[in-house]
């Protein structure tokens, strides 16, 4: 796990980490990457330290980006408030900076990148493969929100496949919002794929449920980052 300091593309200093899968060493190839965008938006911040999503991700081989994008905690208000009523613009174009830095920086294959999130982390996924929509492979959405004008109404604009997953008793982000993302993805031809829990809320808890949704999500990253 490494930090980052860079500067965005308007010349704004950002700040993040990248973990690096075992396989990584000199003279081997790019390995895939992971954008993993944090949830909040404001006040949350990604930090240093062991993170279990970051090291599952690892373990199977992947590089894993965490940024923290304008809105985030820990830099200071100004910071913070920077990202206020940018959701769907500069926060998520920070993101798409750092994901264009680690390439550049030789450390992810630029053509085996993939973004998953939670909660907010899941609405700036999704916007982040619109916004840059032939730099993601697949997004997968965990306990989204999706329907802020954005991404919701542009699903025409998403080339990466998208894997939407939800807890039916969620009430901080309730499943009507999957749904409806779904039902625009299938209405131009290009259904997500499923995974509902039914007795899950804001988070999986239950063992079997997190069973089941890591093994169906990396399934689904592998098989999109090949």
């Amino acid at each position: 796990m490494s930090a980052f300091h860079i500067k965005a593309s308007d010349g704004t200093t950002i700040h993040g980490y990248l973990t690096s899968p075992a396989s990584a060493k000199p003279g081997a190839p790019a390995p895939p990457l992971i954008v993993l965008p944090h949830g909040g938006p404001h006040g949350v911040r990604d930090f240093w330290g062991f993170h279990s999503e970051v090291q599952l991700l690892a373990s199977e081989g992947f590089a894993v980006l965490q940024v923290n994008y304008r809105g985030s905690g820990g830099y200071g208000e100004r910071y913070q408030e920077a990202g206020y009523r940018h959701w769907g613009d500069r926060v998520i174009e920070d993101i798409v900076d750092a994901t264009r830095w680690a390439v550049k920086k030789g450390k992810a294959d630029p053509r085996r990148i993939c973004s998953y999130g939670g909660s907010f982390g899941a609405y700036a996924a999704l916007q982040s493969a619109i916004l840059a929509p032939d730099l993601f492979r697949c997004a997968v959405g965990n306990a989204g929100i999706y329907d802020l004008t954005l991404p919701a109404f542009n699903a025409d604009k998403l080339k990466a496949k998208v894997f939407l997953i939800h807890g039916k008793l969620d009430h901080r982000a309730p499943i009507v919002h999957a749904e409806k993302m779904r039902d625009a993805l299938t209405a131009v031809g290009r259904p997500p794929e499923w995974l509902v829990e039914p007795h899950e809320a804001h988070g999986f808890y239950d063992e079997g449920a997190r069973e089941r949704m890591y093994t169906r999500l990396i399934a689904f990253l592998k098989a999109n980052t090949q």
